[in-house]
């Protein structure tokens, strides 16, 4: 049995507050997708989480001195109603890091999004959008559990404590447990989280 099939699909909607409620302006910014006042996050950082090490901010130094400040980051989560408005501005992220990380299929991921079996987060403050994230809700031997099953973004100093948030949401989901997919690297970034499987591979040629 697949985990949409095991997770019933209202109860993977979020509530109002958590689909951006807090952060209106931000939100609202989103929903009208407007890429000249959100900068796109550049296609770099669990499926694989990609990250250009603070590159592309060191460049927009080098060109026109101090960065800019436009308040903290945010996570925000995207009402599934709206996925498909703010879908153009991160899903070059979610796919970056699929593709990456080998482990699902982009398309089945953005179908899951768009009907609201799995969520779609976003990192971002007053002008752009930092990074995009994935979860599932779903059900294991009674266990209700929380998968980042994507994460995308750049400057990944910047947005990582946001993890915070993404626990929290699994938490007062009834959660036992959030898990990641990710590369082996990852495990430095989450000191708080244990390795309890591995996934195995052998190249066919």
């Amino acid at each position: 049995m697949s985990a949409s099939d095991d997770f019933p699909n209202p109860s993977s909607r979020p509530s109002a507050a958590r689909a951006g409620a807090q952060h209106q302006g931000i939100y609202a910014r989103l929903q009208e997708n407007a890429p000249q006042s959100i900068d796109r996050a550049g296609d770099t950082g669990p499926g694989a989480c990609r990250d250009d090490g603070g590159a592309g901010q060191r460049q927009q130094q080098n060109q026109a001195g101090a960065a800019p400040d436009h308040g903290p980051i945010h996570c925000i989560c995207i009402d599934p109603a709206d996925v498909a408005r703010v879908r153009p501005l991160v899903s070059h992220l979610i796919r970056a890091a699929m593709r990456k990380g080998r482990i699902s299929a982009f398309a089945d991921v953005e179908a899951a999004v768009l009907d609201g079996r799995q969520l779609l987060w976003v990192a971002a403050d007053s002008s752009a959008i930092w990074a995009a994230a994935v979860t599932q809700l779903a059900w294991a031997n009674g266990e209700k559990l929380c998968t980042i099953v994507a994460c995308g973004g750049r400057e990944r100093a910047r947005w990582l404590p946001l993890k915070a948030e993404l626990e929290a949401f699994a938490k007062a989901e009834g959660c036992a447990a959030i898990r990641i997919h990710g590369r082996r690297g990852w495990a430095r970034e989450f000191p708080d989280y244990r390795l309890t499987r591995i996934l195995l591979e052998k190249e066919l040629t």
